[in-house]
């Protein structure tokens, strides 16, 4: 690291956000130690006052943020435009309806200089959820998998030896990057599509030799927010299928170890269930043929090996095979359907 030069970057993309970009943007000038610039993406706000809050921030803190405005590009158009702009040794993603606590930056510097040394290409952090609605507090999902895998005595892992880090949640924002490792793996996110997050944490842990786990610093995650991915329930559902056949393309064209495969499988099957569960009448009939396409092109070993290692999951066996079998996805094209079909499984469970 150069004395005099900051360490960190974090990328904003900012989109009709006004109700939550100031508490964003507050978090990220107010930390405990300024060793790290902010980029703002404003992704064709069209609202009152998102642009105007973004713009205003970069003009009282020059010396830290960048503010940059482009047409409406999605989420994954605004981290690269971001990504493309930054310059320093590391760099972190943050939606703007999210925001830091206050010994983020600092703990994050002390971490990569004591283990700066080793070169690590990806940080994994330990956020926590808030509700907007309950205004509580709750531990990340992931926070037991991720303390097991981080230990005390082990903080650095091999992303080639410890594949349960493709089984943690695969938000970009609880993970800082080494610039260069992007760079001289050419990554970008994926564009005009949702879910943006889901095929990035599998290329990038495939490449990645070295990941650190910090368990006491991470972003405070917003929930129950009008316009969250996680609220939709329209066409944009749909994107789900896009990013898992993308994924699945990725590690069955690099031969991906069988465990990696899995955990791509037992993701998609998370996803798959939640997104049924929250589509509208009219985006489930389309999602579950989409999904059943993508279902029947896995490999049927994968899908052997995976039934036989889940057997005593019979929900998620029951769901694959009804994704799979041509007359069984049609219990899955409506909810009372489904409904009899989950106390079928739920029955079975019980014997």
């Amino acid at each position: 690291m150069e004395d005099g030069k900051e360490l960190l970057t974090i990328i904003v993309p900012a989109y009709n956000v006004q109700n939550y970009v100031g508490d964003c943007l507050d978090s990220l000038v107010r930390q405990t130690l300024n060793n790290h610039k902010v980029i703002i993406v404003d992704d064709g706000s069209n609202d009152e006052h998102t642009s105007e809050i973004c713009m205003l921030y970069a003009e009282r803190y020059p010396e830290m943020i960048t503010y940059v405005h482009q047409e409406n590009k999605g989420l994954g158009a605004a981290r690269n435009t971001g990504l493309a702009l930054a310059d320093t040794d590391y760099v972190g993603f943050l939606d703007s309806d999210d925001w830091l606590i206050s010994n983020y930056v600092e703990r994050i510097t002390e971490e990569i200089e004591k283990y700066y040394t080793e070169e690590v290409d990806i940080i994994f952090t330990l956020p926590t959820i808030y509700d907007s609605i309950t205004q509580i507090f709750t531990p990340w999902n992931d926070t037991e998998l991720f303390n097991s895998i981080f230990s005390d005595d082990n903080k650095i892992v091999s992303a080639q030896e410890e594949f349960r880090l493709y089984d943690l949640e695969v938000s970009a924002c609880r993970k800082i990057f080494r610039l260069d490792f992007l760079k001289e793996h050419d990554f970008k996110f994926p564009e005009g599509i949702k879910w943006e997050d889901v095929y990035p944490h599998f290329y990038l842990l495939y490449h990645a030799n070295r990941c650190l786990g910090i368990e006491d610093v991470g972003f405070r995650y917003r929930i129950n927010t009008p316009g969250q991915i996680t609220n939709l329930s329209d066409f944009s559902r749909l994107d789900v299928v896009k990013a898992f056949a993308k994924t699945f393309s990725f590690g069955l064209s690099e031969n991906c170890n069988i465990e990696v495969l899995k955990s791509m499988l037992r993701m998609l099957n998370s996803f798959a269930m939640w997104s049924l569960d929250n589509s509208n009448p009219e985006v489930r009939q389309v999602l579950v043929k989409r999904l059943h396409e993508l279902y029947k092109i896995l490999p049927n070993d994968l899908i052997k090996i995976y039934l036989k290692e889940r057997k005593n999951y019979r929900k998620e066996c029951l769901f694959i095979w009804t994704m799979r079998n041509n007359q069984g996805i049609h219990l899955y094209k409506d909810y009372f359907s489904m409904e009899v079909l989950l106390n079928l499984a739920h029955r079975l469970r019980r014997k």
